[in-house]
Order: structure tokens, then sequence, then C-alpha cells
């Protein structure tokens, strides 16, 4: 059996939405708008769909390709206007021997499936109700480590709800949403998946695009986020954030070039002479106890599709933290190294980074310290150190890389500090001072 669908043009109305990708490609609670109503369809029956798709077609058909991962057939055929449901229905001739019965012969991908009076695309007021609504029935059996966590509280795979934070029904948190300490959400908060949150941020009735980054201490309340658009659902208003410590996407263009500064290669040099000799005597030790001393690796070369090996380094394999790296500097003189970039990755970490956003990883050069150090996270390949090192690769800079040397020396600093000196204890008294919140309105 044939169905139609008809997917819904620009509308001057919602504008902001449909700036990266047509209104059908827009998601909803991790699933796109458009796979929802092929899933609908192939539901009741359908094994051929043609798909009418007037905005950029070409992203449409990316999508959705030939249909085979739902086993049916998918056409996407161009059009210079939207049709209608009758005009449609002349067009391709929906004979009823051929076609679903009515109405989901020719539907309209205006709504969603199990939405069918609330109109996605008539304000932006009605796009974020529907999204809202929607969250009691988007907990398919399909959905691969859904939770319910507490009663109207879902989150999805690979997200770590920390102790801290506070969250009120209904909310939706996607798949791979790395959430920092203190984090309010809810209620009406849509995270989706690969979202990252930063400390002290509140969010209330908004939605969150996917892959998106919320900075620290940033409260966005009845606003739809997108890109850098920041809209407000209630007032039809919209403001774009150029400051990506507040708002950023995590996909943007990435530079992919590798320029190890020669001041940096520099520094890595004066730190290695005057630390050599602790570590000779580092090593001197080690070998009286009989200790293997260094290990050797081999990186994956960034920027490489094929994860094909890169450069060698070595680490002292009989200590942790910041000192086990000693030996890379010298990887920083040579040029091989960064002083800020992502951790080098072996071949069969690299393999473990599977869509695209992971996979940023390695679009950033390697470096000796990462935004995941200076953030605290020392676990090489977890989930929150995945998502520092997609920020960082979309949104490095000098600047950044010196806040990053500079968290990391503070860091080095405080671990050092007893915990009865009076120092230790300013310390914790200055971590317990709450985050002065940023309205982003």
């Amino acid at each position: 059996m044939k169905s139609l669908l008809v997917c819904p043009a620009e509308r001057p109305c919602l504008k902001y939405l449909a700036e990266a990708v047509p209104l059908v490609n827009l998601s909803f609670c991790g699933k796109l708008l458009i796979f929802y109503w092929i899933e609908f369809l192939a539901a009741k029956g359908a094994k051929h769909i043609s798909v009418l798709a007037t905005d950029r077609p070409q992203l449409v058909r990316e999508l959705v390709g030939d249909g085979s991962r739902w086993g049916i057939c998918i056409d996407v055929l161009p059009e210079r206007c939207e049709l209608s449901l009758t005009g449609a229905e002349q067009k391709y001739g929906a004979e009823p021997t051929e076609f679903l019965p009515a109405p989901y012969h020719v539907n309209l991908a205006d709504h969603l499936p199990e939405l069918p009076d609330v109109l996605l695309f008539s304000s932006y007021a009605e796009f974020f109700r529907a999204a809202k609504e929607f969250i009691l029935h988007a907990a398919t059996p399909d959905r691969i480590g859904l939770r319910e966590i507490k009663p109207g509280i879902w989150a999805g795979l690979h997200t770590k709800i920390p102790s801290t934070i506070k969250i009120t029904a209904p909310c939706w948190i996607g798949d791979c949403v790395s959430l920092g300490e203190n984090v309010e959400l809810g209620p009406g908060a849509i995270i989706e998946s690969r979202t990252v949150i930063d400390d002290g941020a509140t969010i209330t009735n908004s939605s969150i695009a996917s892959e998106t980054f919320i900075g620290p201490g940033t409260e966005i309340t009845d606003s739809i986020v997108i890109q850098n658009n920041l809209i407000n659902w209630k007032h039809g208003s919209a403001i774009q954030i150029t400051d990506p410590f507040l708002l950023a996407p995590l996909h943007e263009t990435i530079d992919e070039s590798i320029h190890p500064s020669l001041w940096g290669r520099l520094a890595a040099l004066l730190c290695l002479i005057a630390t050599a000799p602790l570590a000779f005597v580092w090593i001197l030790v080690s070998n009286l106890r009989g200790q293997t001393v260094l290990r050797e690796m081999r990186a994956v070369n960034p920027y490489s599709n094929e994860n094909t090996s890169g450069p060698t380094y070595y680490e002292f394999a009989n200590c942790s933290g910041l000192w086990q790296r000693w030996p890379q500097l010298w990887n920083v003189v040579l040029g091989e190294f960064c002083c800020v970039g992502n951790r080098p990755l072996n071949t069969i970490e690299a393999e473990t980074l599977t869509s695209e956003f992971e996979k940023l990883w390695l679009k950033a050069p390697i470096g000796l310290v990462s935004q995941a150090d200076a953030e605290g996270c020392f676990e090489k390949c977890c989930d929150e150190a995945r998502a520092h090192a997609s920020f960082y690769t979309v949104h490095r800079s000098a600047r950044r890389d010196l806040q990053i040397l500079g968290k990391v020396i503070v860091g080095c600093g405080r671990r050092n500090v007893t915990a009865n000196s009076p120092i230790a204890s300013r310390v914790l008294e200055q971590e317990e001072i709450p985050l002065n919140k940023t309205a982003a309105r």
C-alpha cells in the first residue's frame, strides 16, 4: 500500500526554526518529525511512501534515504510549492486500491501523528505547546535506554543525572546529555540529545535543540533555543546570542588546521628543561624499585576519517595525574601535540566514537591538557569527557586555551593543598559561593 506525505514549506512566522534545516527535520523528544510520520504510516501498513518536499528536499532525502531502515520504499519528490491534500491527491492519483484508506492516503506533516489537533507551525507558542504535550507520548517501546526516573521526568541513554540537580516534572532529557552541578530543569524543560548544560544553569518552560551548549549560570525561561537563536515563544521575539559562554551550537564550522604555537613549543621546552632533574630522580627511583618507568602509546591522527595511526608518545607507567604526561612535553616541542587540545586516543578508543557529535573529538589537535582536565574530568572516554572534547573542537581559540591552562594550573595547586591548611579552608569557602545567574531572555 502507498501513502503521500506532504512536507510543510517555510513559514515566515517561524523563520528562525527553519534556518538550518527544513521544518520536518526538526527534533521532538529525541526523534525527527519526519521519522515519526514514516513510522506511523509504516505501522498503518504503508509499503511505499512518497515524500513531497518543497524546502531543501536534498536534506530530507539525506535523512530518510530509500526507506530501507524501516523496511519500506521511500521516494523524496521535490515540489515548487506546498501542495494541499487535495492537490497532492489529484497530482499523484491516490487510487483507493493502491493507497492506504482515508485519511492516511494523503498526509500533511504539520503536526505530530499522536497530536492531530495541535498544529506545530502556526506560531512559536503552538510549537512549544505541542512539544511539551508530546512528552507523555514519546516513551515508545523502541526507545532503547529511556527511563522514567520520577513521574513525568524522562532521561535518555548515556545521560547521567548529578545528585545536585533539581528537576521538576514534566521534563524530557534526551540521549548523551551532559548536565553540570546545581542545574535546575523544569517544569516544562525539553532537553534534546547531545546537549551540554553547564553548572548552575536554569531552564524552565523551554526547549533546547540538540547539540547545544548552555553556559554556567544561564537562565532560560519561556524560550526555544536552536542554533544560537533564543526565541521567546510567548511573544514571538528572537535574539541571536553571540557570546559562546552563554549559549552556542556544538556543530558549527570547524577550523581543521593544526598550528602549534611557537611560543607554546618554547614554553614546553623550558618546562621540560626546568623539570628534567625531578624527572631524572623519578626515573632513577623507579628503576631501583624494579618498576616499569615508561609506557609507549600510539595516537590516532586527528582529522583522519580512517583512524590512521599518528604520533608515538610516552607516559610514566607508575603514576597518575598530570605528572604522568611529563614525557609528552617532548611531543609539544616537536609540534606533534599542542599545549591545549583534545587528549590522544588510540585506535580502539577512537572506534567507540560512534555519532557525529562524539567524532568531533578527532577534529581538534592533540593536546597536553584538555578542557576536560580543566573541569576536573580525568576519566578519558566517559560521556562528560566526550562532551567537553566536542565543545572544545567547535569553540577552540587562543582565549579559551589560556583559560584552560589557567584552570589546570589552579586545579593542580588546589589538589596539592592539604585539607587542614588555612588555604584549603579558604578554597572550600569560595567553592560554596553560588553562581550568579545571567538572564538570557
